[in-house]
């Protein structure tokens, strides 16, 4: 056992022995060290430098990610958790421990290249969505599985949804390993999932209108595509059209390429509008 596994388990056991988990608040602690050196391998593979890791906790995969990165910053909320963080990272010269919302941090003037987290649960949705839209290019995430999955669903599926459809937009998504719950503690109840996320296209403030497009096709993702999105561009004043490619598909067939196509035409609608009023 590595110098880095054995700290990362003296943590775990102190922290476990003096601080009472929030299970609401999705704190599942790595008791597996095989985490903690495949989120390393992985860091190392996209080129890692300075990352944000959201959710450290009291520092356990902390310990692992400074191992290979340049500069961390390692965000937790829980103040008596935060506590730990710093005791235990105060010997690591590029660690620098901050309270607070790891979120709203990646939209901040920081210079970060990734952010790496294992993720509480119940900010899954929030995380992936502000990665997307920040100045951040990779990420490194232990997700709950059943939402790895949905992330790199194929346009289809039964789990193919507007998160997949959004995320794959501007990102390319690769699962990475599977680990059951044993391997956390407390143990969640169901399985998790390391996952890559890199960018490939920056978002900027038009995409909000593909953004309110996918949310009101994919709240009917099971009808008939044409019709749902005839009645999107009613919303948007514009006149119906008879789309070739989308007769006889369903919302859930179209995959990123025709839902890119539908947003272009909006955008070009809109345009024509306003040019000739």
């Amino acid at each position: 056992m590595s110098n880095i596994c054995r700290d990362a388990h003296r943590i775990l056991k102190n922290t476990l022995r003096e601080v009472r988990l929030s299970k609401r608040h999705g704190q599942h602690l790595t008791r597996d060290c095989s985490i903690g050196y495949t989120f390393s391998k992985v860091l190392k593979e996209i080129g890692a430098l300075n990352c944000l890791e959201i959710g450290a906790g009291p520092g356990i995969l902390t310990l692992f990610l400074a191992s290979t990165v340049k500069q961390l910053i390692a965000v937790e909320l829980d103040l008596k958790l935060l506590r730990y963080l710093e005791h235990y990272t105060k010997h690591l010269y590029n660690v620098h421990p901050v309270g607070g919302d790891g979120i709203s941090i990646m939209n901040s003037s920081i210079r970060l290249d990734t952010v790496a987290s294992n993720t509480p649960y119940y900010i899954t949705a929030p995380l992936v969505i502000t990665f997307i839209k920040s100045p951040l290019k990779k990420a490194v995430l232990m997700l709950q599985k059943e939402v790895a999955e949905r992330l790199i669903s194929p346009a289809g599926t039964r789990k193919y949804g507007r998160i997949t459809a959004f995320v794959n937009t501007f990102a390319e998504v690769k699962k990475i390993a599977d680990f059951s719950p044993i391997s956390f503690t407390p143990q969640p109840e169901v399985g998790s999932s390391l996952v890559v996320i890199l960018k490939r296209l920056q978002w900027n403030e038009e995409f909000s209108l593909y953004e309110e497009m996918l949310r009101f096709l994919f709240t009917q993702r099971r009808k008939v595509a044409s019709k749902v999105f005839n009645n999107f561009l009613k919303r948007q004043g514009l006149k119906e059209v008879d789309l070739k490619f989308l007769r006889g598909r369903r919302v859930y067939q179209l995959n990123v390429d025709d839902l890119l196509r539908l947003y272009e035409f909006v955008k070009d609608s809109k345009d024509l509008n306003q040019a000739t009023e």
